[in-house]
């Protein structure tokens, strides 16, 4: 096995339990070029060392060499590696595909990967933007990232690029890229610190982070149902709701200003509610959406002095079909 030092880039995922898989790319020691590889990592359980055959050697001292070799025994791992085609393609991300195979994007070398765990390589290329990462979207389809292009693109199974779309940020520098639990994909935003929504239909819609120049990087649903993010700059974790992004509600003279800001791809229905310490005092509010992927506003004339209200709004597909909603306190009196 050829060695490669100056490993310069490394990403792993788990896939089927006790797999796992490693993209690597370094420098051959022998032929000074860049090699790049998918390292496939598989436990194995090794044998414990057997018991003495010569009578001189204490049972005691077998029992400790037992004892000891344990840890390492359940350590034991074997290595396997899949050289990429594309030289110096710089590896970056691999994940578990639809379709049993890993799927994995070249940096440098515009491909997006596909290796079989028998570890057969198929490469597609892609629009050049530098691929980052990629994950499978809830249409069965792979997205990824591209860095360089600040796009974000959809491949199928089949090898496809069917479409990218850009982000509204330029230089945004799209990175770490996930499904979420409402039925489409978020990303996170490098340069840009934002986070952002894309549906299947490729509408995108960007969210700034509550601290400035935090350098937003991993981002991954968690099982409360909200979105966590890891952000680089700011050493800190970051937890966002997945769907009560964007929404605000203020008031001035009489007149209450509301704007949700939320992509969909579905026709839907927007509800506005006032509520007091009372109970309901009235729906405002309720009208129908196209597609829509941009801030809308609708705003409420001549409101009465309520004192203080809490503005609740509604996003919903159809009766009991909610896709987003938050509330917030705003005081008319006047």
């Amino acid at each position: 096995m050829t060695e490669c030092a100056d490993v310069t880039n490394r990403a792993s995922v788990d896939f089927a339990g006790s797999i796992k898989a490693l993209a690597v790319s370094g420098i051959d020691s022998i032929t000074g070029l860049r090699k790049s590889r998918l390292i496939v990592l598989t436990s194995i359980q090794p044998m414990p060392p057997s018991p003495p055959k010569q009578p001189w050697i204490p049972l005691v001292a077998w029992l400790a060499t037992l004892l000891f070799s344990l840890p390492a025994m359940a350590l034991a791992q074997a290595v396997t590696e899949y050289d990429i085609p594309t030289k110096s393609s710089l590896p970056f991300s691999v994940t578990p595909g639809p379709d049993g195979a890993l799927w994995f994007a070249e940096f440098e070398g515009n491909n997006i990967g596909r290796i079989s765990t028998a570890g057969a390589i198929t490469e597609f290329p892609v629009p050049p933007g530098e691929p980052y990462t990629l994950a499978t979207g809830p249409d069965g389809a792979l997205w990824f990232t591209e860095w360089g292009s600040g796009k974000i693109g959809r491949m199928t199974t089949a090898g496809t690029v069917t479409a990218t779309y850009p982000t509204s940020t330029p230089g945004s520098n799209p990175y770490r890229i996930t499904a979420g639990p409402e039925g489409t994909l978020w990303f996170t935003e490098f340069a840009a610190n934002r986070l952002a929504r894309i549906t299947t239909t490729g509408l995108i819609i960007e969210y700034p982070t509550l601290t400035e120049d935090t350098k937003p990087t991993g981002i991954a649903p968690g099982p409360d149902g909200n979105l966590w993010i890891a952000e680089q700059a700011g050493e800190s974790i970051a937890r966002a709701p997945v769907c009560s992004l964007g929404f605000s509600a203020s008031f001035a003279g009489t007149v209450l200003t509301m704007d949700f800001n939320l992509a969909i791809d579905t026709a839907a229905t927007f509800n506005m509610i006032l509520r007091n310490s009372s109970g309901p005092i009235g729906e405002p509010f309720s009208k129908a959406l196209g597609p829509v992927s941009d801030v809308f506003t609708l705003q409420w004339d001549h409101v009465p002095d309520l004192g203080a209200v809490t503005v609740q709004s509604t996003l919903s597909a159809g009766p009991g079909q909610a896709i987003c909603s938050e509330w917030t306190l705003v005081n008319t009196g006047q």
